[in-house]
């Protein structure tokens, strides 16, 4: 019974531990100087080519559960301090969010996926200009968080003013919630992701979340700027439909 408490006591630890840590699932070998940095396969699908839906492999499931952990260590840490941890300040779409940069290490972990994933973006919208693809604005990525019963988004587009790119990828295990998914309308079908996927579509396309029955679901988003070959794609189409406060 005692080496029972004894492993039960060190996993806790290890957990802990792995709460409050940099990079734990996302560490990397060291490279030498002559050595290149491995390429990640985010195993692209197309849904629809026409209208510029994807998916693919963005965290593995390790990594989705260092995040979520990294993040709630932080909410945690932040409870009676107004607008910190999870809030519901930055979009009016969800009810409670989290920049990353605010969770310590988050950005500095997940850094090197996203910036093979910019490459990647590139060679899947060869219309954009080489090395313009950049954050929409410093409070991106961001995490998102849906508890219990929650109405899902209506639908809406998460800009429509420019033609940029939205990036969304799953957190939660299929077992930690039930309902949720992306409905696109112009495919009249609603996208479930596994945990670590993430779905991939211009900024204009409108679609909207499904309602989360019961449980905990989790999301990743990062909104992406970008330039376009043709100036036409550049100018601004529409009064912008993001909801900012601040």
């Amino acid at each position: 019974v005692q080496e029972r408490l004894s492993k039960d006591s060190h996993h806790v630890h290890q957990l802990r531990e792995l709460s409050t840590q940099r990079d734990g699932a996302f560490d990397r070998k060291v490279l030498s100087r002559f050595e290149v940095e491995e390429r990640q396969d985010f195993d692209i699908r197309t849904i629809c080519s026409k209208n510029d839906v994807y998916t693919g492999q963005l965290f593995s499931i390790e990594q989705c559960e260092q995040l979520n952990r990294m993040s709630e260590h932080y909410a945690y840490k932040q409870i009676g301090t107004i607008n910190s941890g999870w809030t519901d300040q930055i979009y009016t779409l969800t009810a409670q969010h989290m920049a990353c940069k605010d969770v310590p290490g988050m950005i500095p972990s997940t850094q090197i996926i996203m910036r093979q994933l910019i490459q990647e973006l590139y060679g899947m919208f060869p219309e954009i200009v080489p090395g313009s693809i950049c954050y929409e604005n410093d409070g991106e990525p961001h995490l998102v968080k849906y508890n219990g019963k929650a109405k899902g988004t209506v639908a809406h587009t998460d800009n429509s003013e420019y033609k940029f790119i939205t990036v969304n990828a799953i957190l939660s295990g299929q077992d930690e919630y039930s309902g949720g998914g992306t409905y696109i309308t112009v495919l009249d079908k609603t996208i479930k992701l596994s945990q670590g996927q993430v779905l991939i579509h211009l900024g204009d396309l409108e679609h909207a979340g499904a309602d989360i029955k019961s449980g905990v679901r989790r999301l990743f988003i990062a909104f992406f700027a970008c330039r376009w070959k043709d100036d036409l794609l550049n100018k601004p189409i529409l009064e912008n439909a993001r909801d900012y406060e601040g």
